[in-house]
């Protein structure tokens, strides 16, 4: 043999695959005992390294479950060891939804102490003019609200009388009431009657010691806006203004008829003579 053949190197030998001396060999693989290489490596470093290639059951593999009644505990009962929000975290699924069951501990009472306080106006309720003020009829919820009103009378063109409670309010704070019946418009069988309109029309414009002033009827609508707008005509409103007016008030329950009454509504010496003398009241 010569001295080349001697020095020559020979080739690897071919192993079978799958020997643990081929394990880890091929390109591209991690090393025995990396992160990587799970499952593979001699069984002693599989010994060593704790063997994960074993099954694993779902309950391992799964977070734990709650009961029925660990789960729906109240936050407050958490709240009150000092658990969730309060300090260490809570210790089950999730806050459960409380339900609300009305108003705070502590605030009831407060509330109906307050109750008497809440101003509330009356359907409809606006001013007319200075000192004058129009709405729906007047309740006991309404109170409140129309004493910080200071009035001094009210008209009502309703043909509801008012009842016992609502007398002994008007009695124990001087309010002095006056009522006209009229009749609304209810087109095409009932129309107002244009003597009982002017006559409430004349108490609004002579009423000038009594004020403030409250005209209403039922829900301050079809009457009282007729009466308004015959005002308005005194102090020379346009058509469009005074129907807008109207409008806005009544809705969409318009009548037609009230807006032809104040249309053709022609006020009378003593109206005009009335409205000079307090225009500047208005």
């Amino acid at each position: 043999m010569s001295e080349t053949d001697s020095t020559r190197t020979s080739p690897p030998p071919v192993l079978p695959e799958g020997s643990p001396e081929t394990a880890g060999s091929y390109e591209g693989s991690p090393p025995p005992g990396s992160a990587g290489a799970r499952g593979v490596g001699s069984p002693k470093q599989r010994s060593d390294q704790g063997d994960d290639s074993s099954p694993k059951t779902a309950s391992a593999a799964l977070p734990r479950r709650f009961s029925s009644d660990e789960a729906s505990r109240p936050v407050a009962d958490s709240l009150r060891t000092g658990g969730a929000y309060g300090g260490e975290p809570l210790n089950r699924a999730g806050p459960s939804f409380v339900p609300f069951s009305g108003v705070p501990g502590g605030m009831e009472s407060a509330f109906k102490d307050n109750e008497q306080e809440l101003l509330i106006p009356p359907l409809n309720f606006g001013r007319v003019c200075r000192g004058v003020y129009r709405s729906g009829f007047p309740g006991r919820k309404n109170f409140t609200f129309l004493q910080k009103l200071a009035l001094h009378s009210v008209l009502n063109i309703s043909e509801h009388d008012f009842p016992d409670d609502t007398l002994k309010f008007f009695e124990e704070n001087n309010v002095s009431w006056k009522q006209i019946k009229v009749a609304g418009n209810m087109e095409p069988f009932l129309t107002s009657d244009e003597d009982v309109l002017r006559q409430a029309l004349t108490e609004v414009l002579a009423a000038t010691a009594q004020r403030p002033l409250l005209i209403h009827c039922t829900k301050g609508t079809h009457r009282t806006g007729c009466v308004v707008g015959c005002l308005r005509k005194l102090e020379e409103w346009s058509l469009t203004s005074i129907f807008d007016e109207y409008r806005r008030f009544a809705g969409s329950k318009v009548h037609i008829l009230d807006q032809q009454f104040i249309e053709f509504f022609t006020p009378s010496a003593d109206h005009r003579k009335l409205a000079r003398r307090t225009a500047n009241l208005r």
